[in-house]
C-alpha cells in the first residue's frame, strides 16, 4: 500500500443512550507512486466511528482550509495548503480533547425489556401541605411527591373519598377503608401533664371496614348529619355507615331488599371506564340529602335492561331478548315505540316483536328505568317514590337546588320553596299509598273506609269541604277502578271524618277479599293548600270462603 492522504471530510452526530460517536465518510486517495509511469491513483471511501470530532481540529487541515492543486510534481511543504504532488495537504494533527468530553451531566439507562410505564395510580390518596391562616401562599395547592398512601389494589380503584365527623372514608369497588389522618395518642407524664405523641405523617395508616361491600358510583355517596349513605351496585343493596354505628345494609333492614335486587339490572351497572357512572347521560346512581325533611333520596338511572333498535333495519346477527328486557324501536318520522318483552325471542325485525312483547307508553319506559326513592332518617323507613328526573343536586345545609331534568339546564329551582304540589313549574298530584293489614293471617272481606283529613289554605284558613280526589284499592288478585271521590255522592263527611264504601272488583259484584288490601289516594293540589291525613279506619268481616 502506498502513502495515503485525507482529501475530503464528512461527519455527523449519532446519539443513542448517551453514547457519542462521530461517523466519518472519509475518502482516501492513493496517489501514483513515484517512478511508476502510467499508474493512476485510486480513492477509497469508508465510514468509521471515532470519539474524535474531526471537524473541530485546530490549525490547518483540508476540511477547514481547502487546497489548491498546481498540477506539478514538486513537493509540498508541511503546513502548506497547496497540493504540488505529494500527500501533505497542510494537516497539523492538532486537536483539543475538550471537544470529546464525556456527556455525564444527564445519566441515561437502557429501558428493560419487561418495563411497563404506569402513570395511573387509582388506589393512591395524596395529601397537601397543612394550611395556616393568613399565609401568603395557599399550602392546600402544594402536593409533595412522597405525601401519599396506597390502599389495596385488589379491591378495585378508589371511586369516592368522603369525611364524616372525624372519620375519613375511602370507597372502592369491593372495599371500604377508614384512613387515619394525623393520628395522635395522649399520654400522661410524671408531672401529670398530657403529652400528645404522633409520627408527623398526615396519612399514616388505614383499616378496611369491609372487603365485600363497596361503591362503584362516585355520585351515589352522600352525607347526612348521622350517616353516610350509598347504593352498592355489585351487591344490589343500599347501605349506610357511621364511625360509631358501623356498616349497615339499609335495604335489608327496612324491607327493600327485593325491590333493589330486581331494579338494578341495566346500564346502572356500568362504571366510568365503560361510559357509565354519569348521571348526565342517565347512567348510574346518585343521592342527595334533604335537610329540611330529613330525608335521603336515592336516584337510579338505567335500572332495566334496555335496547334500542331501528325499525327499518334487519340485523345481520339477530340478538336474543328475554323477559324483562325493554325495547325502544326508532322509526324515522314516527318517534319511538316502547315494548316490554314477555317471551324469549330473536329479533329479526319489528314483526318479530308481535306476540313476544307488550306495547308500553313512554311514561312507563321512564318510570321503569329511572326512579327515585326516599328514606326518612329519623323515622328510619322508606317513605316515597319521586318521578322528577333531575341529575344534579347542589346542596348546603337547608338549601337544595337542581335543574328540572329532561336535558333542561337553563333553569335552576330551589326545593321546599314555592307552592305546595308544584314541581319545576308544573302542578303534579300528590299520592299516598298504604297497606291495610289487621290480623295478618286472617282472610277478610273489606267493607267501608273512614279517614280524617284537614285541608287549610296558605293563610291557614280551613277548607272543610275538600279531601282526596281519587281512590284505588287492590288485593293480591283483585282491583277496583280508579274511582273519583265526589263529595255527598260516594263520599260523605261526618264531623271531621270522611266515609266511603270500598268499590267492588272492577265494578263487578265480587267484593274485595284477601288477607290485606292496598289503598292509593290522590290529591290534585291546584290551590296551594296544606293537607294532613291524621287517621284511616277500614271496616271488614271475616271471609267464610
Amino acid at each position: 500500500m502506498y502513502d495515503q492522504q485525507v482529501v475530503r471530510k464528512h461527519w455527523n452526530w449519532v446519539d443513542e443512550f448517551s453514547t457519542q460517536t462521530m461517523v466519518d465518510n472519509t475518502p482516501l486517495i492513493f496517489p501514483e507512486p513515484s517512478g511508476v509511469a502510467g499508474k493512476l491513483s485510486k480513492t477509497v471511501v469508508f465510514a468509521v466511528e471515532s470519539q474524535i470530532n474531526t471537524a473541530m481540529r485546530n490549525a490547518k487541515f483540508v476540511g477547514a482550509n481547502g487546497f489548491t492543486d498546481t498540477n506539478d510534481s514538486t513537493g509540498t511543504a508541511p503546513g502548506n495548503d497547496t497540493l504540488n504532488g505529494s500527500c501533505d495537504l497542510g494537516e497539523n494533527y492538532s486537536y483539543y480533547s475538550v471537544y470529546s468530553a464525556e456527556d455525564n451531566l444527564v445519566t441515561f439507562f437502557n429501558k428493560p425489556l419487561n418495563f411497563i410505564e404506569n402513570e395511573s395510580f387509582d388506589t393512591r390518596i395524596y395529601n397537601s401541605d397543612p394550611k395556616i391562616n393568613g399565609e401568603p401562599l395557599d399550602s392546600w395547592t402544594y402536593f409533595r411527591p412522597l405525601d401519599f398512601i396506597d390502599l389495596e389494589s385488589k379491591y378495585g380503584p378508589i371511586n369516592k373519598i368522603t369525611t364524616h365527623n372525624d372519620s375519613f372514608f375511602s370507597f372502592q369497588n369491593d372495599g371500604i377503608a377508614v384512613v387515619s389522618v394525623s393520628p395522635r395518642v395522649a399520654i400522661q407524664s410524671s408531672d401529670d401533664i398530657n403529652i400528645e405523641i404522633g409520627t408527623g405523617e398526615v396519612l399514616q395508616s388505614y383499616t378496611y371496614l369491609s372487603t365485600t361491600v363497596g361503591c362503584k358510583h362516585q355520585w351515589s355517596v352522600v352525607n347526612s348529619q348521622n350517616y353516610v349513605y350509598w347504593i352498592d351496585i355489585l351487591n344490589k343493596k343500599a347501605y349506610r355507615l357511621s364511625g360509631s354505628q358501623g356498616l349497615q345494609p339499609l335495604s335489608d333492614l327496612k324491607g327493600m331488599n327485593s325491590f333493589f335486587k330486581n331494579n338494578l339490572e341495566g346500564a346502572v351497572n356500568l362504571d366510568e371506564k365503560n361510559k357509565g357512572d354519569n348521571p348526565l347521560k342517565l347512567k348510574g346512581t346518585l343521592s342527595y340529602y334533604d335537610e329540611v325533611n330529613n330525608e335521603i333520596v336515592f336516584i337510579v338511572l338505567g335500572a332495566k335492561r334496555t335496547h334500542t333498535v331501528s325499525g327499518g333495519v334487519t340485523p345481520i346477527v339477530p340478538p336474543e331478548y328475554v323477559p324483562g328486557d325493554w325495547i325502544s324501536v326508532v322509526e324515522d318520522g314516527k318517534g319511538n315505540a316502547y315494548f316490554l318483552v314477555t317471551e324469549s325471542f330473536y329479533y329479526t325485525g319489528v314483526g318479530s316483536i308481535v306476540g313476544n312483547a307488550v306495547s308500553m307508553s313512554q311514561s312507563s319506559w321512564k318510570e321503569a328505568n329511572y326512579y327515585a326513592v326516599g328514606y326518612h332518617e329519623l323515622g328510619e323507613y322508606f317513605t316515597s317514590f319521586y318521578d322528577s328526573l333531575s341529575t344534579i343536586f347542589p346542596h348546603k345545609n337547608d338549601v337544595l337546588l337542581s335543574p328540572p331534568g329532561e336535558g333542561d339546564f337553563q333553569n335552576i329551582y330551589r326545593y321546599n320553596r314555592g307552592d305546595r304540589g308544584e314541581f319545576f313549574g308544573l302542578i303534579k298530584p300528590s299520592v299516598i299509598k298504604f297497606v291495610i293489614n289487621p290480623i295478618p293471617l286472617a282472610s277478610k272481606v273489606f267493607g267501608n273506609m273512614e279517614w280524617a283529613t284537614e285541608v287549610t289554605t296558605a293563610a291557614g284558613v280551613d277548607v272543610p269541604e275538600e279531601t282526596f280526589n281519587t281512590v284505588f284499592c287492590e288485593t293480591g288478585y283483585q282491583a277496583t277502578a280508579i274511582t273519583p271521590l265526589i263529595i255527598n255522592t260516594n263520599v260523605k263527611r261526618k264531623e271531621r271524618a270522611w266515609r266511603f264504601a270500598v268499590p267492588r272488583n272492577n265494578n263487578e259484584s265480587d267484593r274485595l277479599r284477601d288477607k290485606n288490601m292496598t289503598v292509593t289516594f290522590t290529591y290534585n293540589n291546584t290551590n296551594n293548600n296544606r293537607m294532613l291525613l291524621s287517621a284511616n279506619t277500614t271496616a271488614f268481616t271475616h271471609s267464610s270462603r
